[in-house]
């Protein structure tokens, strides 16, 4: 593939895909962000590691076009902080709910029990349909992250490429 300046630009500032995949395969590089993110924590040893990479490494991450936006990675690291207590404590009283309305036999629970079995199945239809194109994707994005990492000259790029290079072998 061949990039003008321009274009080069264009994608490196989130406007574009750096993949080359085919017209039918929508791609934009916040998914692109969201994929390489999520194999790197897969592939770190522990939550510290990869905060420590993100967090260290996300203005060269963001140069080389590995993520979107530095900001974004940052920013959803301090949401994160900020709203676990009390997001735990939502999930324990929305369970708790949900199981006494089970308990009672309420109607709602029965109308919330067949919306979340339909949901259920058509997560399972989307997978079925859309999985080996999925997996084609994101196949692609490591492999493409692996090859931008490589470039980095930091430590933390370092570690990021050993990562990637983990999470294609996969």
């Amino acid at each position: 593939m061949i990039v003008m300046f321009d274009e080069l630009k264009g994608m490196l500032n989130g406007s574009e895909s750096f993949l080359d995949l085919d017209d039918d395969a929508i791609i934009d590089s916040a998914l692109e962000t969201e994929i390489f993110l999520m194999a790197l924590r897969e592939e770190c040893e522990s939550e510290a590691e990869y905060d420590r990479i993100v967090t260290e490494g996300a203005t060269e991450l963001e140069l080389y076009g590995l993520i979107h936006e530095a900001d974004i990675v940052t920013e959803a690291k301090k949401n994160i902080v900020r709203l676990n207590k009390q997001a735990n404590i939502n999930m324990v009283e929305k369970r708790t709910a949900i199981r006494m309305a089970e308990k009672d036999n309420s109607p709602l629970y029965r109308a919330y029990s067949k919306g979340r079995q339909l949901m259920i199945a058509s997560r399972l239809k989307i997978y079925e349909k859309y999985g080996s194109k999925a997996k084609t994707v994101a196949r692609k994005v490591i492999s493409n992250s692996r090859r931008r990492a490589r470039a980095m000259k930091s430590d933390s790029g370092k570690a990021v490429s050993e990562k990637m290079d983990r999470a294609s072998n996969k």
